[in-house]
């Protein structure tokens, strides 16, 4: 044999006896093997006279009362808890036997459980890495009513409420890992523990990875693996990872996996089942963490509240073919405030009765092939129910619904908008062309709120989903627009009111990109209008912040199944007649809303400038004011400003109605009286009657 007292035993003679009789030996012989023959702890022992120092642990190395070292032959690294005192009777107190065989290894090893239940009646302490806990189990689920009654693989029975086993990032626990093992607690006249694995931030410590959890059962704790903190964390990192748990059941826990304090540095879930975790309490639930590279994948997750929840995941988030049953709850799948990527589906759910199959709060950018309930989620890729009742989103809840997307063709009058075309609501009073495109915006400068108003009179039922489409661009640097939605506002108050903050908007649009802002409300009572307040940096921004935007569309649909984001490309670039706002170049053009014979198909600036306006005022080399200026009232901050000495693209910064000042953001290149530019228009295109 080779070990920690490695030996030829042919060459000695053997003495069979008892640890008790070695224990009182006075005068053992270096060349006789010592033969224990107690039940569990049977072994080869020899006499190490050269030792006085080697403290007694109960299973490798035995003091004799005259002070001599007995030291137990075998396999490096593999100790036995029964050489340790322990019975595995479900009975006998075990928490020592099994403590002094982890610390027998400081270096790593394995600690093997033999078959038997195993009662701990205090938390088993990890205290340096590369530990194993191993049994000789591969039964993965336990049947609950007869789990301390049946003859079971290795299990560890925790007895008390705290940990069952406790690994801090105050001791050196990389490397640790339980393999073929039940972990239990709870039962008639037992103590249930808090934790299975309790992951303790408390105290100073180090970055701990590398734990691994495979073929083991873990049923009735409050917690199978909990991230927390006994006291205040300190240390390199308030976190912990590697973990991967793998072909593993969990069953009748209030959480599987939960982080109470901190985030898991890379989260691996794969190959398991999950039931029962959770199902009767609210607030309970599967996996509840935070924590990055997370990924979660072919697990069968049954008849539990909640199954995933995962928060502030801010890269390499992964949860699909997951197979989903009989669940309770908000969501199969919860994902709050991740920053992506992230990559949802496909799962297969059936039987399900949470509220919805895929929830998603605060996220960008990612990918769900799932049919997913939006909050303020952005650059999502926007995913249909299909046919089968099972993936479609439940109508019947009743809270908000929003996202934000990238401006793109398919929102452009696709057949999908059909239905809901004799409830679009519009303000067509756009007041500036998008320049290249012949579509009209609107464009502002905060100041102040930075509140823009907007009032649809129109009829809602109850019941009915209101949808707001906003199409927006921040020219400044990027901030999370707001938008307020009051049904029946008569000025003072109104029936209903939501809010939505685009959270997350400035990581996922850049400065100078058109978004397409998609919310919706369930329409309580009927209501005879809607009230939009939307503030294009939010609520109390910094002054002379720049943005564009379409006037919002506003349309009603009875499934949420049906809200698209829409921007109705025909609306924004029509007119009634000639322009007479917004500041126009030369061969842009707008069309006609309403041809008829005799008419024309629209119109095409033949001179730039700015529409309907003619004003003269005068300038001086070198400033950037223009003074005198009739016909101030005409001019906004933002537009741009054509004239004889002033320097192309010059846009106004400030307007002095009182002085009939304008202020632009160039320098006059001349002086003398100056005439800007009124915009001219041509109509083309005849309409034959």
């Amino acid at each position: 044999m080779s070990g920690s007292s490695e030996m030829t035993l042919a060459c000695s003679s053997i003495c069979v006896t008892t640890i008790a009789e070695l224990r009182v030996l006075t005068a053992p012989d270096p060349d006789i093997v010592y033969y224990v023959k107690d039940t569990g702890q049977e072994g080869h022992f020899t006499f190490d006279a050269a030792d006085t120092v080697s403290a007694d642990n109960m299973g490798t190395i035995l003091v004799s009362t005259s002070g001599d070292r007995f030291k137990r032959s075998f396999v490096a690294g593999v100790v036995h808890v029964k050489w340790f005192g322990a019975k595995g009777d479900g009975t006998t107190d075990d928490t020592a036997s099994i403590q002094a065989a982890m610390d027998s290894i400081p270096h790593g090893g394995t600690v093997f459980f033999a078959e038997g239940t195993y009662r701990t009646t205090s938390r088993l302490i990890v205290r340096c890495s590369n530990i194993t806990l191993s049994g000789n189990g591969n039964r993965n689920i336990q049947t609950p009513i007869t789990l301390f009654d049946s003859k079971v693989p290795a299990t560890l029975h925790a007895d008390h409420t705290g940990d069952c086993v406790w690994l801090s990032h105050t001791n050196p626990i990389n490397g640790f890992k339980a393999s073929g093992l039940t972990f239990a607690t709870g039962g008639s006249g037992r103590l249930k523990a808090k934790r299975c694995f309790g992951f303790d931030l408390g105290g100073s410590g180090q970055f701990s990875r590398d734990i691994l959890c495979e073929k083991i059962s873990v049923q009735g704790f409050e917690t199978a693996f909990d991230l927390y903190a006994s006291s205040a964390s300190s240390g390199s990192e308030a976190s912990m990872g590697v973990i991967r748990i793998i072909q593993s059941s969990t069953m009748h826990n209030n959480w599987i996996a939960k982080t109470s304090f901190g985030h898991w540095n890379s989260f691996i879930y794969e190959l398991n089942e999950g039931g029962q975790n959770g199902y009767s309490e609210p607030g309970q639930g599967g996996i509840h963490i935070e924590g990055h590279n997370v990924s979660i994948c072919h697990n069968v997750l049954e008849g539990q509240r909640d199954p995933i929840k995962v928060s502030n995941s801010y890269r390499g988030l992964v949860i699909k073919n997951n197979y989903f049953e009989a669940n309770v709850g908000n969501a199969c799948i919860e994902v709050w405030g991740s920053r992506g990527p992230f990559d949802i589906g496909e799962n297969f759910y059936y039987g399900t009765m949470t509220s919805h199959r895929v929830y998603l709060f605060a996220t960008a950018p990612g990918r769900c092939s799932d049919p997913y309930w939006p909050q303020h989620t952005n650059k999502m890729d926007f995913t249909t129910g299909m046919v089968m009742s099972e993936r479609l989103l439940n109508n019947s809840v009743s809270i908000t619904y929003s996202r934000s997307d990238c401006l793109q063709p398919a929102f452009i009058d696709p057949p999908a908008y059909q239905s809901v075309s004799a409830t679009v609501s519009y303000n067509h009073a756009s007041r500036t062309p998008v320049h290249e495109t012949g579509l009209l915006s609107r464009t502002g400068v905060t100041s102040g709120t930075g509140i823009v108003t907007d009032l649809r009179n129109i009829q809602i039922d109850a019941g009915k989903w209101v949808v707001v489409c906003w199409t927006l661009k921040q020219n400044s640097t990027p901030a999370e627009p707001y938008l307020n939605i009051r049904l029946n506002d008569n000025g003072m108050s109104a029936q209903q009111i939501e809010d939505f903050n685009v959270y997350g908007y400035g990581d996922a649009f850049r400065n100078g990109q058109w978004a397409t802002i998609t919310a919706a409300i369930k329409a309580g009572q009927s209501a005879s209008n809607a009230m939009l307040y939307y503030y294009p940096f939010g609520i109390s921004p910094a002054s002379g912040l720049e943005f564009e935007y379409f006037s919002p569309v506003v349309y009603t649909v009875d499934d949420v199944n049906d809200i698209r984001p829409y921007f109705p490309l025909q609306t924004y670039r029509t007119l009634t007649s000639a322009p007479e706002y917004g500041v126009w170049r030369t061969g842009e053009q707008i069309l006609n809303r309403s041809p008829a014979g005799g008419g024309y198909v629209g119109w095409v600036c033949t001179e730039g400038g700015k529409a309907h306006t003619a004003s003269i005022g005068t300038l001086t080399l070198g400033s950037n004011q223009i003074t005198g200026l009739t016909n101030i009232s005409a001019w906004m901050v933002g537009d741009e400003i054509k004239g004889q000495g002033i320097p192309a693209a010059a846009k106004i910064t400030a307007v002095n109605p009182g002085l009939g000042a304008l202020s632009i953001d160039a320098a006059a290149t001349a002086s003398g009286s100056i005439s800007l530019f009124d915009a001219m228009f041509k109509p083309f295109g005849g309409v034959t009657n």
